[in-house]
């Protein structure tokens, strides 16, 4: 659960906020995608081999919220999907919710585990979309799908809240016009987590 993350971010009123636009979506392309393929040569056939990059710097991204464990006493092994339960609201008619689980290591590399994201005018239906009510609090369900993982003694595990995924998936405008609309808007969106309104991320712990 969230709560046995501590918060890296300022925060009031138990909420944590992002200010989410479409040109800060656009530069964080780097610090999003989670692989890179990379290409070589072996006898002579250029073969395709996936590497992970180090996420450890969009953790001090301003449109990134970060919520961060205390080093582990012992190693800790995951095994089976993880369900996330978001308390938000924000300022549009429309925004993503991106969801990662990173393990960090003692030296700071910070490894994607798993991946998740919401779009909110699909909340409740994929083929009949709905927007947000400006200021309204909702509870999404985001789905990183299943994990088989150990996060070592040392190492620490983080969850990283973002309002954009690009290139992996397209970019919202925050208008509920979708990607291919005429107009942008800024948007704040808020992550709650206060009694009432408790964010949470369940974990599927296979220690014995």
């Amino acid at each position: 659960m969230l709560s046995i993350f501590r918060r890296l971010m300022k925060h009031e009123g138990g909420a944590t906020a992002i200010e989410y636009t479409l040109i800060a979506s656009l530069i964080a392309v780097a610090a999003i995608v989670a692989m890179r393929t990379v290409g070589t040569k072996v006898n002579g056939v250029r073969v395709l081999r996936k590497r992970l990059d180090d996420q450890r710097f969009a953790a001090s991204r301003p449109d990134v919220l970060v919520y961060e464990t205390d080093p582990l006493g012992e190693d800790l092994t995951l095994a089976g999907p993880i369900p996330v339960s978001l308390q938000v609201s924000t300022t549009g008619t429309d925004a993503d919710w991106v969801v990662r689980l990173i393990d960090v290591h003692p030296d700071g590399f910070s490894q994607n585990l798993a991946v998740g994201i919401l779009r909110g005018r699909y909340r409740d239906s994929l083929t009949e979309p709905s927007p947000l009510a400006p200021g309204k609090v909702y509870e999404l369900s985001v789905d990183l799908g299943p994990v088989a993982a150990t996060i070592n003694k040392g190492h620490q595990m983080r969850v990283d809240v973002c309002g954009g995924y690009f290139p992996l998936f397209d970019r919202n405008p925050n208008t509920g016009e979708g990607p291919y609309g005429s107009k942008t808007a800024i948007a704040t969106e808020n992550v709650l987590h206060r009694p009432g309104a408790l964010s949470r991320l369940i974990l599927p712990c296979r220690n014995p």
